[in-house]
């Protein structure tokens, strides 16, 4: 169950680091964020903990940008793993390793 914060109380609690909507939609199957934002419009972003880093995804993401051919990267690795013939828990499993890796590159 995620709870609702403001960008700034997440900025300053966590090293949040921002994607684009749908960048990561792959990679992040399996996990649940643990808060989200909202703005005048409506939602605003989701925030998800990948790793010990936190990943902010959504229409107006906070935080320190991804570069875009990163995630692309690890989001395409994340579908093909997806898309094999494997059991549900072995996805997960490989899903789990590439975020893992995935959060060293962010943070490098």
């Amino acid at each position: 169950m995620k709870f609702k914060a403001s960008k700034r109380d997440i900025n300053t609690r966590f090293d949040v680091h921002k994607v684009g909507y749908c960048t990561l939609q792959n990679l992040l199957k399996g996990i649940e964020p643990f808060a989200c934002s909202a703005r005048a419009e409506g939602w605003a972003c989701d925030y998800y903990n990948v790793e010990g880093i936190v990943v902010s995804t959504g229409y107006a993401p906070t935080g320190t940008a991804v570069p875009y051919e990163l995630s692309k990267k690890y989001d395409d690795k994340a579908a093909k793993v997806l898309g094999n013939g494997w059991s549900y828990n072995r996805k997960l499993a490989e899903l789990a390793k590439l975020r893992a890796e995935y959060a060293k590159e962010v943070i490098a």
